[in-house]
C-alpha cells in the first residue's frame, strides 16, 4: 500500500505551533521563528482510521519547509 501525500494545506499554524491536522503532530517553533522546537508526532507514521499512511518523515519535511516560507511575525499581530 502506498503512502498518503504530505501537502503545506494539510498544516494549521495555531500560536507557536504547527499542527498537521489528519496525524494531529504537533511542531513548536523556537521565538526566533527559525527552527522547529519540540515535536509531538501524534498518530504520524501509523495508518489513520480513514486508511490514510502519512510518512512521519515526509510530514517533517513539509512542516520544515513551511517554517522556512514564513516570514517573522506571520502568526502574530502587529
Amino acid at each position: 500500500m502506498s503512502k498518503t501525500r504530505v501537502t503545506q494545506d494539510q498544516f494549521e499554524l495555531l500560536g507557536r505551533s504547527l499542527v498537521h491536522r489528519p496525524t494531529g503532530a504537533h511542531f513548536s517553533i523556537y521565538p526566533d521563528a527559525s527552527s522547529l522546537g519540540m515535536v509531538n508526532w501524534a498518530s504520524a507514521g501509523e495508518r489513520l482510521r480513514t486508511g490514510e499512511d502519512y510518512d512521519r518523515d515526509e510530514i517533517g519535511q513539509v512542516a520544515s519547509q513551511l517554517l522556512a516560507e514564513m516570514k517573522p511575525g506571520d502568526n502574530q499581530k502587529e
